[in-house]
Order: C-alpha cells, then structure tokens, then sequence
C-alpha cells in the first residue's frame, strides 16, 4: 500500500512555480494582443446589440409613420428620411396616388390648373422613384399603372396605353393576374374615354306671356271702361217660373 502512495505523482512547490513563471511570460509577451482582443470582442458585441436594438425601433417607427401619415408631401418626406426600404417604396407609392388625386380634381375654387398641373407632375416624380428603387414587379407595375392614370389626366392616350401594355407583361411575367386584368380593362374603356362627350342640343321653351284677368292687368286702352258691363245675377231660385197661357 505505501509503495502505491509513493509512485502516484505528487504536485510540487516547483511544478507550480514554473506553470506561474509560464503564465507571466505569456502575459509579459502577448499581454497587450490579449487585452486589445477582448475589448474588441466585447465591444463588438456591444455595438451590435445597440444597433440591433436600434434597427428594430426604426423600423417599427417607420411603419408607424407609414400608417399615420395622409398628406403627400409627409409622405414624401417619409419616403426620404426612412432606411426601410419597404417603407420607402409604398411611401411613394401612397403619395403618388394622393398626388394624382388632387391632380385629377377639376379646377374649381381655389384649385387652378396650375395647381393640378404640379400635382400630376408630383405624382409622376414618386412613381418613377418607385421604379427606380426596386426590382420587384408588385411594385412596378403598380407605379406604371399609376403613370398611365397620369397620361389619361393629360388626354395622353398613346401613352397611356404604353403604360398599361408595359403592365401586362411585367403582371403576366409575374404572375399578377388581378393587375394584368385591370390593366386590360383600362386599355378595353381607352376609346371611350377619348371620344367627346356629345351633349344633346337645348329646346327652345316657347314664350309665355301671363293674360291680363282685371282691367288693371291689362294694357292700356285695350278696354275702355265705358264699355265694361258687369254680368245681370240670377233670378232668385224661389222665384216661380212663368207658365205659358194658351189661346181658347
């Protein structure tokens, strides 16, 4: 039993010593490597939490910012500051429709030509931001549906129907039936929004001049009033009538 003990390896003041003399050598060579990568580490950790955290926040403010909004210049100005690009495309999308809109509104009261001239000239300056941001073809062929709505403002009719040809085959390419079809309708209905309206000519109304019903009413020295002779009353009706005699 003690010759057991005595050949089971035993840990020494020495072995201990030199693992710390070890230590510190390490230490005093690649101490500084060490520290600089952990800092770096926890810091890298750090700053991805933040931005994560951050990344989150805006993004859900952007939808919040997205759904509050009505006016098409917030709209616009949403569009511009926001890093969602989701976002982005339907904040322009939302303020190309408002802008169109306004821009399809006839000029009465205080909206002028002028004023609907700019408006469709906004809603076109979203949608082609729309086409410039994205590939994706849900949001290309709206905005060029949006462009075509925009040419029909103007009487464009060739164009607008190059829009809406352009629709069909971004929606047939991807699978869009319900664009495809509204597309075709649009184009279907183009010659009927073209033509003039014909109004049917106005009937003349046949003059009416009022009868004079007192001597007063009537023009002058048209009765004279010597002439005018008020109708006799009726015989009482309890007056008996005459019976006729006959010759005997």
């Amino acid at each position: 039993m003690d010759d057991k003990r005595s050949t089971e390896p035993k840990f020494r003041d020495e072995d201990l010593q030199d693992a710390v003399d070890r230590i510190q050598i390490f230490w005093e060579k690649y101490g500084n490597q060490v520290m600089i990568f952990v800092t770096v580490l926890f810091l890298s950790l750090f700053l991805y939490k933040f931005f994560t955290n951050r990344s989150a926040t805006q993004h859900e403010d952007a939808w919040a910012s997205l759904a509050g909004t009505s006016a098409p210049l917030s709209y616009n100005n949403l569009a511009n500051d926001t890093s969602n690009p989701t976002v982005r495309i339907m904040a322009f999308l939302r303020s190309g429709d408002l802008y169109l809109a306004e821009g399809s509104t006839p000029p009465i009261g205080e909206i002028t030509q002028e004023d609907r001239d700019q408006s469709l000239k906004d809603a076109s300056a979203a949608y082609e931001s729309v086409i410039k941001l994205t590939k994706e073809p849900i949001w290309i062929s709206n905005a060029k549906l949006g462009l075509a709505s925009i040419a029909e403002s103007q009487a464009n009719w060739s164009a607008a129907k190059g829009y809406y040809d352009e629709t069909i085959t971004i929606a047939e390419a991807a699978s869009l039936p319900a664009i495809k079809k509204q597309a075709e309708l649009r184009i279907t209905l183009l010659p009927e929004i073209e033509s003039p309206i014909k109004f049917a000519p106005e009937a003349e109304l046949p003059k009416f001049t009022p009868e004079a019903t007192t001597p007063e009413a009537a023009a002058p020295g048209s009765i004279p009033a010597t002439e005018i002779t008020p109708a006799l009353p009726a015989a009482p009706a309890t007056e008996p009538a005459a019976v006729p005699t006959e010759n005997q």
